[in-house]
């Protein structure tokens, strides 16, 4: 995985999914953005099982800079139009920020991630849980 900058895009929330019982991440474009991510390595015969699993996305190309200033042209998604503006669930926001430390993405940027407002959501999230065994497993 390679930590890269997608410039003039900003991280949004939007919708109100059950699974993550709050607002997915997307992307909107905001000339003056910046949005930190991780590069996954996919095989171009997994893209439409990919596709297939963002379900309410629309896959985009972006071009993107790595660390070491070199452009990439990269696949990501995007909420499809239509959805409101949210909030994720505690849970959500704590997966990506685990995620954002995992990849060592700059500090500012965990910072932002970190007090970005979440809904407050306090029961269970199934898919959570999930996630946390598999880290658990992996320790």
């Amino acid at each position: 995985m390679i930590g890269i900058l997608l410039q003039g895009y900003i991280l949004t929330f939007k919708g109100s999914w059950s699974r993550w019982r709050g607002a997915a991440a997307s992307i909107s474009k905001k000339n003056d953005g910046h949005v930190w991510g991780v590069i996954w390595e996919v095989d171009l015969g997994d893209i439409e099982n990919l596709d297939r699993q963002e379900t309410f996305y629309d896959a985009i190309e972006v071009p993107v800079s790595s660390i070491s200033n070199e452009v990439l042209r990269c696949r990501t998604y995007k909420l499809s139009r239509g959805y409101k503006p949210g909030k994720p669930s505690p849970h959500y926001k704590d997966v990506i920020v685990r995620g954002a430390r995992q990849n060592s993405l700059p500090a500012v940027y965990i910072a932002f991630l970190e007090s970005l407002e979440d809904n407050g959501y306090a029961g269970e999230v199934e898919v959570y849980n999930s996630v946390m065994q598999l880290l658990q497993a992996d320790n």
